[in-house]
């Protein structure tokens, strides 16, 4: 087991690698430079270029990306070119603000969306069965930021349940939690009935059923136990899905989480803002992924064997 969580810790390394190079690649080519963004119109040529060579905008992209991971490796997420300050103190109060709404839609996406698998599954073809499929299929395919703002025109504007605005109370993570959770939830719904509908058929069932055991005992005991180990990995993937979801919901609703500053990071073109978020982001999903994957191993002993060896 041991050696199987040091080879996907060293797997973090390509794909932390890969993030900042996608990164720098896609900030660097795009159209403008941070100068003209932070400086605004007014300026002449040389003085955008002597700010940006300030910032060290100007060196080759090699350079600047070889350098960027260079001092990663020292624990160093380099300086804002905005807020003219450390990368990380800006980092480490909203990361647990976007970790709150994250694990907060994913509770609800499981208390949601697993047990409705279960109901629709056992009353397959019925309206118990029709009604929810059909409302988890648009769920799921409606867009997070239009959900959220169909949430926050009727529970906000027009109800005046919640603030538009977030201040920091509880109750400001309602509204964001639930349009972050629903699609997912939605999702869960379909893949636990997928999974409870085929594991219904096999011949353990049939047996226990033959054998005189009680509906409710065959289905809790048996079925249930056995199709939720693909919903496991299901959870852990939707987790990785909704971090970075953040993105979109933080800057809707005002929230000030990591998804909101990476998106100021990219209209100032602050590379090294926008940089940080995303090692972050991949290092989170990554981390969570493993720790689906040793969780499902320590369920399923057949995984583990496998792991083991």
């Amino acid at each position: 087991m041991w050696r199987y969580v040091v080879k996907r810790l060293l797997l973090l390394i390509p794909v932390v690698l890969g993030a900042i190079l996608i990164i720098f690649f896609v900030l660097s080519f795009s159209k403008g430079t941070p100068a003209e963004i932070l400086l605004g119109p007014g300026f002449t040529q040389e003085e955008y270029d002597a700010y940006n060579e300030e910032l060290g905008f100007n060196d080759p992209f090699f350079v600047r990306y070889f350098r960027y991971v260079g001092n990663l490796l020292k624990g160093d997420f380099g300086t804002s070119y905005y807020y003219k300050t450390t990368v990380w103190s800006e980092l480490k109060d909203r990361i647990p603000i976007s970790l709150r709404t994250t694990f907060m839609a994913l509770a609800m996406a499981a208390l949601i969306g697993v047990p409705l698998g279960v109901l629709t599954a056992v009353k397959q073809y019925t309206a118990l069965d029709t009604i929810p499929t059909a409302l988890a299929m648009v769920f799921a395919a409606t867009p997070v930021f239009w959900l959220g703002m169909l949430l926050m025109y009727f529970f906000a504007v027009k109800l005046g349940w919640f603030s538009t605005l977030s201040t920091g109370k509880f109750s400001d993570l309602i509204l964001p939690t639930l349009a972050l959770g629903l699609p997912h939830a939605a999702r869960q719904m379909r893949f636990t009935r997928s999974s409870m509908l085929e594991a219904i058929r096999e011949d353990y069932v049939r047996t226990a059923r033959a054998k005189g055991c009680r509906e409710r005992s065959v289905i809790w005991h048996h079925t249930v136990k056995n199709a939720l180990l693909p919903v496991i990995t299901v959870i852990g993937n939707s987790f990785g899905a909704m971090f970075g979801g953040t993105v979109i919901i933080e800057k809707l609703f005002v929230v000030n989480g990591i998804g909101s500053l990476m998106v100021k990071g990219i209209g100032n073109r602050d590379v090294p803002i926008v940089t940080g978020c995303v090692v972050i982001i991949a290092l989170v999903y990554s981390f969570v992924t493993m720790i689906v994957d040793i969780l499902y191993a320590y369920i399923d002993p057949r995984t583990k064997a496998r792991f083991i060896k």
